[in-house]
């Protein structure tokens, strides 16, 4: 068990970090401030007045009494393309351009099997050698505690769609069980079907540091005072040890209600629901140091299959948007082996 227990602390902490960065994106999409005297109208742009700052100057027409302005508005940001189009037609555009901090609180469970290894001494076995499955080894409740900080870049390249860059920091601790069936590694002899060995089960703790990169897009479309919008993303995280480029994918939907108050502030709660996906095979290697007498070190090349355990889960916010061009989001998702806190403030230029 000692050339065990540390692959198995290594394993799971870069397993699970990959899951853990992935979703953050989504919590980002919620609304942000506007003008406070946009009149209710249904179509894209409406609903950007819980989702942009709206430029003085530009400020929104109703657009059911569709009309070319008095007086010609240049429109001269290089985004949202066929910004003229929209500004001929009577409608508003947003400051194109954005930039956020968020600090999240995440717990999750996840499933770590098909343990696999490669042991070497002093020196990791090279890539390519074979690995040895050890099926008499399993992950039970593999609990993941992690706190994040992520910075958040965004566009908006068309007047209802936005594309994001996010950039991760995810550090926390990973609690799971070791257990081990004695009856698949001892003889007959020693554990027999009428005297059957229990299971040998051990609590450990491993840490986590890992860096994620987040690329998405966010399309939003509005009606009267309620919005709506719908995010796609993708993540790839990079761990200490680990050889694989762990990916994961993400799918979120909002839908909310904006209302106005003070001098120009937006206040628009929203639900919605978050699809997450990870599934994949994770490779690398890890060492025990001071594994044998002299000193030498144990080098463990290891294979594992990680899988998220709840791919849903619902989501409730809340964003304050504040004419000057800043906002604040609070959201909490749920499901019923995760849960997860969301803060963000943002800037829009």
């Amino acid at each position: 068990m000692a050339t065990v227990f540390p692959l198995l602390r290594d394993t799971v902490r870069r397993g699970l970090s990959a899951m853990l960065c992935s979703t953050y994106a989504i919590g980002g999409a919620a609304a942000q401030g506007a003008s406070p005297d946009i009149p209710e109208a249904d179509g894209i742009l409406p609903s950007l007045s819980a989702l942009w700052v709206i430029p003085e100057r530009l400020r929104l027409r109703y657009p059911d009494a569709v009309e070319t302005p008095e007086d010609q508005i240049e429109y001269d940001r290089r985004f949202p393309l066929r910004a003229q189009d929209a500004i001929d037609r009577g409608f508003s555009l947003p400051q194109p351009y954005g930039l956020s901090i968020m600090g999240i609180d995440n717990r999750q469970e996840q499933s770590i099997s098909n343990l696999a290894v490669a042991l070497g001494r002093a020196t990791p076995p090279p890539p390519g050698t074979d690995l040895v499955s050890i099926p008499f080894v399993t992950l039970e409740n593999v609990i993941s505690d992690t706190d994040s900080v992520s910075v958040k870049g965004d566009v908006w390249v068309l007047p209802n769609i936005n594309v994001f860059a996010t950039l991760a920091q995810v550090d926390g601790n990973v609690d799971l069980d070791v257990v081990v069936d004695p009856a698949d590694v001892l003889p007959p002899a020693l554990c027999p079907p009428f005297n059957p060995c229990d299971p040998v089960r051990a609590t450990f703790r491993a840490g986590v540091d890992t860096l994620a990169v987040t690329l998405g897009a966010t399309a939003v479309y509005g009606w009267g005072n309620w919005f709506t919008s719908g995010t796609l993303s993708a993540t790839a995280s990079f761990g200490e040890n680990a050889e694989t480029t762990i990916r994961s994918y993400n799918a979120g939907a909002r839908l909310g209600r904006r209302w106005s108050y003070g001098q120009g502030n937006i206040a628009a709660p929203y639900v919605g629901l978050n699809y997450f996906v990870l599934d994949q095979t994770v490779e690398g290697v890890t060492r025990l140091n001071d594994a044998f007498p002299n000193g030498d070190s144990l080098e463990v090349r290891y294979r594992a299959d990680v899988q998220n355990i709840d791919r849903w889960a619902v989501a409730l916010g809340l964003n304050l948007g504040f004419i000057q061009g800043y906002s604040l989001t609070g959201e909490y998702s749920y499901s019923a082996n995760s849960d997860r806190f969301l803060l963000s403030a943002s800037y829009r230029f």
